[in-house]
Order: C-alpha cells, then structure tokens, then sequence
C-alpha cells in the first residue's frame, strides 16, 4: 500500500512538473518575442531616423499577422513621408548592407494611399495608426519576420 501511495504521488509530481515547465517555457516565449519585436521596431525606426524622410507614426505587433497557420509574426509598420520611393529604399538597402539584418525581401514599400486599400495584408494594423489627412509622398513601410519563439501559443 505505501509502495503504490509513493509511486503515485511520484506520477502525480511529474505530471505537475511537465505542466509547469510547458507552461514556462510559454510565458519563456511571450517575453523573448515581445523583446525581439521591440528591438526590431527601435532598429527599423533608426534606420528611418537617419535617412532624408519624417517619421509619421509606427506599430508592432507580436502575434499571427496573416491569420493562417499556427505561428508568430514580429510585424512593424512605419508610415513615413519622404520626396519619392526611392529614398526610402535607398535607406534600407544601406542598412541591409552595413548590418546584414533585415532582408529586403521581408519588406515592403507602399504608396499610402494604396496601403489604406482592403487589398493591403495589413490594412487591419492600420487602424492602430494615426493617418495624415494629406497622404501625398507618404509611404507604409511593412516588415514581417518570424519570432525566435516562432510556436508560441500567443499565434495560435
């Protein structure tokens, strides 16, 4: 009887610990990808700073941006204001060639105007943002890359 009491409070203490460290490793997850997301809008927003366009206003989101899949998005929108396109790309492949990060297939350069339109993937994000009545030579600046926690329950 004692030899049964023992093996099932022991089945019962791994059953607890397996949870607990599930669970952690979770919540482990939610901090790493808030971090990442927050050091890449910072990054990005540097990168913005320190070329020839006025930052407008920006948003991040940690979650599933495209809402197929199980999986977590890092997702930053800058709407900037600049004379033409070009500068803007400029700007990022300059970053891209000093860095290395942010590839420029992740990004995406879009009149705003057009980004307004329901055809724009992540036109739901934009109603985090405050729009300029003026929309002449802004621009919506898009980055989406996979969080390091990438299974997280936060994308599901």
């Amino acid at each position: 009887m004692k030899a049964l009491k023992i093996t099932a409070i022991t089945f019962l203490g791994i059953v607890i610990a397996v949870i607990l460290l599930f669970a952690g490793y979770e919540i482990l997850g939610i901090f790493v990808n808030q971090h990442a997301a927050d050091k890449q809008e910072k990054a990005l927003m540097g990168i913005m700073d320190a070329s020839d366009t006025e930052l407008l206003d920006h948003y991040t989101f940690v979650g599933n941006s495209s809402g197929t899949g199980n999986h977590v998005d890092l997702l930053t929108l800058i709407i900037v204001k600049a004379e033409e396109k070009g500068v803007i790309e400029k700007a990022l492949e300059e970053a891209y060639e000093e860095t290395g990060t942010f590839p420029l297939e992740y990004f995406t350069v879009t009149p705003l105007s057009l980004s307004k339109d329901s055809y724009d993937p992540y036109a739901r994000f934009m109603d985090e943002m405050t729009i300029p009545e003026d929309m002449e030579n802004c621009y919506l600046i898009s980055y989406c890359d996979s969080a390091p926690f990438a299974d997280n329950i936060i994308g599901h």
